[in-house]
């Protein structure tokens, strides 16, 4: 890019910035560089081909760099593209000063394909991080056939955000891994919360590619009624909220609906509010 479109880049002041695939950062420098006259930055996307190095080259002590609210990471779903995005979430495990932290957002927001390896281990390394700022964690499945494999290895640590939201696919085509792998995961997950949970909502989001083929509402009773006995557990005393959504609404809904909200009487002897809904697709 030539040198007068960057410095036009810089002189303008931004509330979000959306780094699209096909554009990279050689070093975190060039990031704080675009956005030093931004001080209110609240949002910043980066898609998975960008992987700034840790190097921040950067003079902050002549600009200060603003930290976004909202973080939100892509990893794509061709893994030719060999997409990896260790940068931007190991920037936030780094030592290094560079007040572009991403320790300070409070809403993080990761599509998850399983093009990129690393992405859950630094995810899993960032929720471990002590004295961030994080509430909001937004995590969407969206993994190729397979690539769920490398969940089971990873567990997540979300005591300390307060609102959860999942999104998973279910389908039966052989492109895409099971959604209740996902699902077990997270069950999983949210079983290992420790005592002092800062948890209050819980969204689950399944979208069925091909509704024709079963409703997860049916075919994942026995799943729904673990998630129930993990929302339950003492360690999960601040909940407060648990909505389960589906997309798209099936003709038998109502019925639908009745066999889901028998799932979850734990949650509803303990008065937790529990939202059972479905939702026509666009």
């Amino acid at each position: 890019m030539p040198d007068t479109a960057v410095s036009s880049l810089q002189s303008r002041s931004y509330l979000t910035v959306s780094i699209g695939q096909y554009f990279n950062f050689r070093t975190m420098g060039e990031v704080c560089s675009l956005v030093q006259n931004s001080p209110d930055l609240e949002r910043a996307r980066f898609m998975c081909e960008i992987n700034p190095t840790l190097e921040c080259d950067f003079n902050h002590c002549l600009h200060r760099t603003p930290t976004p609210a909202t973080l939100h990471i892509t990893d794509y779903q061709d893994t030719s593209m060999s997409a990896e995005i260790p940068g931007l979430l190991k920037l936030a495990i780094s030592s290094l000063p560079c007040p572009f932290s991403f320790r300070n957002i409070h809403t993080l927001s990761v599509d998850l394909s399983g093009a990129s390896y690393i992405v859950p281990e630094h995810l899993r390394q960032y929720l471990a991080l002590p004295g961030t700022s994080l509430k909001h964690l937004h995590v969407n499945h969206n993994f190729n056939q397979g690539s769920s494999d490398r969940l089971s290895s990873t567990t997540l640590d979300v005591s300390g955000v307060e609102n959860i939201e999942i999104g998973i696919l279910k389908t039966t085509s052989p492109r895409f891994a099971r959604g209740t792998d996902v699902l077990r995961w997270w069950i999983s997950n949210l079983s290992v919360v420790n005592k002092c949970s800062a948890i209050l909502s819980v969204t689950f989001t399944i979208t069925s590619l091909r509704p024709e083929e079963g409703h997860p509402a049916l075919d994942w009773k026995d799943l729904w009624m673990r998630l129930d006995d993990c929302l339950t557990f003492y360690k999960m005393a601040s909940l407060e909220r648990v909505a389960i959504i589906f997309e798209p609404r099936s003709a038998e809904w109502d019925m639908l609906k009745a066999q889901m909200e028998a799932n979850f009487l734990g949650l509803k002897k303990l008065g937790r509010e529990v939202i059972i809904d479905a939702v026509t697709s666009d």
